[in-house]
């Protein structure tokens, strides 16, 4: 499935949704095309993809229920947006990324908002950060668009820090997953890539996740 449609389907009906890192708006066209908030925030802190978001929504007839704003991530958000979210979304770029717009986000924000979020890459480091910065998962899912898997974790805010295991940091846990169906595809993937490369040789975390791998894919 369509990664963009993964997670506006992941997205309940609410009033509003924040989109950071919005870029061309195509994220905002789907949650409203399928009436999942009434009004969409799409955050972008360059021109070109803000001035290109805005120009899709009106070829779709939105602009009415989307507000767009330039805008450093989270930071001070609250005194530019006066409507709280009950989802935030960041998603398509590196954990790195996504980690620094969560530390600097604005602390006037919901704090039993949604967030949904999608690194491209090093999700490891992500699933870290959130464990450490009191982040509770509260589910999570695989999606596989084309060729590529995209791990979308949904978490909240919560009251304590959290130790999780190095294939935790990597692949996230069963219980928490929607689709296990791909999330077993996911992992039969990985595995096959490490047994490729031989990974297992050159780095102890990949030793430990290739034996836990094996112990969960079937050949």
């Amino acid at each position: 499935m369509n990664r963009i449609k993964q997670i506006s389907n992941l997205i309940e009906k609410c009033q509003c949704v924040y989109d950071v890192g919005s870029d061309h708006a195509l994220l905002a066209i789907n949650i409203l095309r399928d009436k999942k908030a009434k009004q969409v925030v799409n955050i972008e802190k360059n021109w070109l993809p803000h001035n290109a978001g805005k120009t899709n929504l009106a070829k779709n007839h939105l602009t009415t229920k989307t507000l767009n704003v330039l805008n450093d991530g989270l930071v001070d958000i609250t005194k530019k947006v006066f409507i709280q979210p009950n989802y935030i979304v960041i998603a398509g770029m590196g954990a790195n990324n996504i980690v620094n717009i969560l530390e600097k986000k604005d602390p006037k924000i919901n704090r039993n908002a949604i967030y949904l979020l999608e690194p491209n890459c090093d999700v490891d480091v992500l699933r870290r950060y959130l464990a450490k910065a009191k982040y509770d998962v509260v589910y999570e899912n695989v999606c596989l668009d084309r060729t590529k898997f995209y791990q979308i974790i949904c978490a909240k805010q919560g009251t304590k820090i959290r130790k999780i295991s190095t294939y935790e940091a990597y692949f996230g846990l069963s219980e928490k997953q929607i689709d296990k169906k791909i999330w077993m595809l996911y992992l039969k993937a990985c595995k096959q890539k490490i047994e490729k490369k031989k990974l297992y040789k050159f780095s102890h975390a990949y030793a430990v996740l290739y034996d836990w791998l094996k112990k969960r894919v079937k050949k």
